[in-house]
């Protein structure tokens, strides 16, 4: 499953064979074999080396803003301009990043990043290259004939470059002949032993210039013999190679490897772009319309059926358009007064018009369904349509790959129906593959009385204007056809390939999701620097944006040709003296100060990492991982495909996480270019499969810290026993997770994962009412996007009496703000009076009238108060003081903490002043105690890292008595 690439020259303009890329690996003691063009190149193919003691590759020409933009994690790899001087890139390139490890040169075993732009062509041909490779020269099997790229002219030129491709192939073979020999010589001169390099290192040294000049002369007189070709395709293949690979097959025969001066990279996961590429392969569609006479026929008040069946075709094809997907569509109508199709003749297959070849579906298509497509005067054989359909899925699908074919009937089956070739179009749609599907104005067991299908109660609930006024006989004889048809071609499922118009306006009413190949990111996993396990990810779960391409065009004649868009730059000056834009730079706003930065310092200060990584940093404990800590995206990761140790040594890592309850802290990089992350990998064990869920924790900066008060502390927000057991009745009832019936299963009443997005529905809603309607308003939101998030009927029934209750318990009552009045004296008192300030009342020496709580208040702090209150009445307030500092632990924040130690240092002071050790001690054991069960381990921390260093000093025998009880140290050490 893996691929192997020669890597040999610094500009690579396609791919050598299959995955034959050329590029330089910068330190290696290679040679541009191929001379730079004059005219415009493409971007150069660039190395990435996964060793920070290798050396550096050139810097990117594109933006290196990293990251995982769009579908595909390269889209914007390389996001360069169309100016002069650039390369154009073809549209159907894409700029790809290849991984692979290097398997023969110096840096063997080493991984790295091959980034490269393919186009679609080159990338199926690398898909392919699992497949055994062919010749690529067939014209030597061929037979002599003589043409513009084969002949006795193509010989004469091979002839008259003979000494050429001999100076040529001498001269790089002589070159890579040297590499290889001095490579060979540093083996045995300083690794091997003391008598290599007494015997065979002189050996190398004197015999040098005969074996070079031997092995050069040799390869140059091979390669210019056998370039000498009958055809130009064969000569080009044979002078792209001028050492023919030798010194690579010496160094392997020899087992010195290392010595070759170049190296064969092997490709990962090669099978994870050939099936990225298979993936492309579409659907073939023909949508099948019968628009006869009878089909414009309806009762008073309903639509007729012609009508249903264009309002499917249409939400069908807005599905498509809007899902980006690749699938063609065709459309064929019968019954009409025209008839044009490749099978008809006199009297056969009449009033039967392809209308529409296959090609993707785009808002022309939309607009010929409804304003162009009219009903005919005609009736034809559906049948005879059927054929037709096949016959143009058959002809307009050859050479292309197409995952499936299928035809999609829209009739009311008034028109007669002739079964002689029944047989024959079962027997060709079952040999060719072609699915069929029914959409009729009514289901087909209406009249049958017995069958209670989905079908027959959909027909009661829904008013449909065919059951109440029955079906005539060419109906019934229509309905006969098409369940003989479809029973045919399914036994067990073909009769549940027919539909009605309403249904299947109910299922297509919400627009279909865009469809993302999976993108494999092949990585190693690295456990320290000894442990290392080849895997591949792909994104889970990751927010899908609209993909907007919004352009200004001219109002009147909606042309983009219309509008030229011009920015300059000028001076804030009195002239508006203009600028060139290169003569700006950038700069930052600091302040009220403007600090320049260049572009040239913005790409210093990026962040450059040597590679992708996926690096385990540690272990922690899953319940350390809180839910608020989730990212903004969720990697599956497996075990590399076809790598069994990885398999294993993946499988052990996944398990043990999930015994031991732990998850990997992991340090995530996309590439080099991306900033790394921080994250989570728990395991996920599951019948079919396991992996690790990958998920982004958030930095320091990424979290909100929010203090607010505890409703402990406030007597008024305590709840009763009534108001929690009311609130917990109504939780059950809004419970949205039910026992199925067979008491094992269970169900989910509301499944996020499988609602729509509303903002993309009535997006693409008003997309598609404006490009056929540009002049009227926006409709208005359909009544289904709207019911999307309201609470499942079932629910909102069984809550209905726990929220009256809700009502009774927690009543509520409007809150009038009092206006003060002020009058004049209040605004404008003179606040600098000549007299003394009133003094304050004197705190009465009352011992029932003290409170912590109420000196509390204010700006002054508790330990102030406290140093005052001992001060003036010098006796010990220690309960208070302590249920004030439960108070600051209660609101958990660091500011509180400092408070609540700063208060328990006046405790130690004061306790030792009036000798109520014990007090204090007693404190300190009920402290940890309160430490440890209400998790306030920061706070501990915040004691012990230095703010209760001030317990070291405590008297002699408080000490003592700490040390005897063992406490001390564990509790009070700093």
């Amino acid at each position: 499953g893996n691929e192997c690439c020669k890597i040999q020259s610094p500009h690579c303009g396609s791919m050598r064979r299959a995955v034959a890329t050329t590029v330089t690996f910068d330190g290696e003691a290679t040679m541009d074999r191929r001379k730079k063009k004059k005219k415009e190149s493409r971007p150069e193919s660039i190395i990435v080396y996964r060793s920070e003691n290798e050396n550096k590759v050139e810097e990117e020409q594109a933006d290196e803003e990293g990251g995982e933009k769009g579908s595909e994690e390269g889209s914007k790899f390389l996001g360069q301009s169309t100016a002069d001087g650039v390369w154009n890139m073809p549209l159907d390139s894409r700029y790809v990043t290849l991984t692979g490890t290097i398997t023969r040169g110096k840096k063997k075993g080493q991984m790295v990043d091959i980034h490269v732009t393919l186009t679609d062509k080159e990338l199926q041909e690398l898909a392919k290259s699992k497949e055994p490779p062919k010749e690529d020269v067939p014209e030597k099997k061929k037979k002599c004939d003589v043409g513009l790229d084969r002949g006795p002219h193509i010989v004469l030129w091979t002839i008259i470059c003979l000494p050429i491709i001999f100076v040529v192939s001498f001269v790089v073979s002589f070159y890579y002949g040297t590499i290889t020999w001095y490579n060979i010589f540093l083996v045995y001169n300083e690794e091997r032993t003391f008598w290599h390099k007494i015997t065979f290192c002189p050996f190398l040294i004197i015999f040098y210039p005969i074996i070079i000049m031997v092995v050069s002369f040799s390869l140059g007189l091979y390669s210019a013999v056998a370039q000498v070709a009958w055809s130009f395709g064969y000569w080009w293949h044979a002078v792209r190679d001028m050492e023919k690979g030798f010194c690579g097959w010496l160094c392997s025969k020899l087992g010195l490897e290392d010595c070759s001066p170049y190296s064969i990279v092997e490709l990962l996961d090669s099978d994870n772009i050939s099936g990225s590429l298979s993936g492309k392969s579409s659907v073939a569609i023909v949508l099948c319309l019968d628009v006869g006479f009878t089909m414009n026929s309806s009762a008073p008040g309903e639509e007729s059926s012609l009508e249903q069946a264009k309002k499917v075709m249409t939400k069908f094809v807005q599905r498509q358009v809007f899902a980006e997907s690749k699938d063609e569509v065709a459309v064929v109508l019968f019954g009409t007064d025209g008839t044009r199709n490749d099978l008809a003749s006199r009297d056969q297959y009449q009033n039967i018009t392809v209308h529409r070849s296959l090609m993707l579906p785009d808002f022309d298509l939309l607009e010929d369904i409804q304003d162009v497509i009219k009903p005919g005067s005609e009736q034809a054989d559906f049948l005879d349509a059927i054929i037709v359909c096949m016959d143009l899925l058959q002809k307009q699908t050859i050479g292309k790959k197409y995952e499936k074919r299928h035809i999609e009937l829209f009739t009311d089956l008034c028109s007669p129906v002739s079964e002689d070739q029944l047989e024959i179009i079962i027997a060709n749609l079952k040999k060719t593959g072609i699915s069929l599907q029914f959409f009729l104005p009514f289901p087909v067991d209406v009249d049958d009385g017995g069958g209670d299908t989905s079908a027959s109660v959909y027909s009661h609930i829904h008013r449909n204007p065919f059951p109440r006024k029955g079906l005539t006989e060419q109906q019934k004889e229509g309905i006969d056809v098409v369940r003989k048809l479809m029973h045919t071609l399914d036994e067990e499922g073909g009769l549940e390939e027919i539909y009605t118009f309403r249904e299947s306006l109910e299922h297509l009413s919400m627009f279909k999701k865009i469809e993302r190949r999976p993108m494999a990111w092949p990585c190693q996993l690295t456990i320290g620097s000894n442990l290392s396990i080849r895997i591949v990810a792909y994104k889970s779960v990751t927010e899908e944006k609209v993909k907007k391409v919004w352009t200004i065009v001219d109002a009147k004649t909606l042309r983009k040709d219309d509008v030229r868009r011009e920015t300059v730059y000028c001076l804030n000056d009195d002239d508006e003296t203009e600028v060139q834009k290169d003569d700006t730079i950038q700069g930052f706003r600091y302040g009220s100060d403007i600090v320049p930065f260049s572009k040239e310092d913005e790409e210093q200060m990026k962040y450059k990492t040597e590679a992708k990584c996926f690096s385990v940093l540690g272990f922690s404990r899953s319940s350390q991982v809180q839910h608020c800590y989730m990212g903004n995206q969720v990697l599956k990761v497996f075990a590399a495909k076809d790598d069994e140790n990885a398999a294993v040594a993946f499988s052990a890592l996944v398990h043990a996480l999930d015994e031991l309850k732990v998850v990997a802290v992991v340090r995530y990089a996309y590439d080099r270019r991306s900033n790394p992350q921080i994250g989570a990998a728990f395991p996920y064990i599951k019948d079919a499969y396991e992996c690790l869920i990958y998920v982004q924790l958030p930095y320091m900066e990424d979290l909100r810290q929010y203090i607010f008060s505890s409703l402990k502390n406030n007597k008024k927000c305590i709840p009763t026993a009534d108001q929690l057991s009311a609130v917990d009745s109504l939780i059950d009832s809004m419970n949205l997770v039910y026992e199925a019936d067979d008491g094992e299963t269970f169900e989910d009443l509301f499944k996020p994962s499988k609602i729509p997005n509303p903002h993309f529905q009535r997006l693409y809603q008003c997309l598609q009412h404006k490009a056929f309607h540009p002049n009227e308003p926006l409709p208005p939101i359909e009544e289904h996007l709207l019911e999307m998030l309201e609470m499942p009927s079932v629910v909102k029934e069984r809550c209905q009496g726990p929220l009256e209750k809700i009502k009774a318990l927690f009543p509520l009552k409007e809150v009038v703000k009092k206006k003060d009045k002020k009058t004049a004296q209040d605004i404008f008192k003179d606040n600098s009076e000549d007299g003394p300030n009133a003094k304050k009342p004197r705190i009465e020496d009352e011992e029932g009238s003290f409170s912590i709580m109420k000196l509390a208040e204010g700006n002054v702090t508790s330990v102030s108060i406290f140093l005052q209150i001992c001060f003036l009445k010098r006796k010990f307030m220690s309960q208070q003081l302590i249920n004030r500092i439960d108070q600051f632990l209660e609101n958990k924040g660091s500011q509180y903490y400092m408070k609540g130690i700063n208060c328990i240092r006046v405790f130690r002071e004061e306790a030792v002043k009036l000798s109520k050790v014990q007090c204090f001690n007693d404190f300190l054991q009920a402290l940890k105690s309160k430490v440890e069960d209400k998790a306030l381990a920061d706070f501990w921390e915040i004691m012990m890292q230095g703010s209760m260093a001030f317990f070291w000093f405590i008297i002699p025998y408080l000490r003592e008595n700490f040390l005897a009880m063992g406490q001390f140290n564990r509790w009070l050490w700093v």
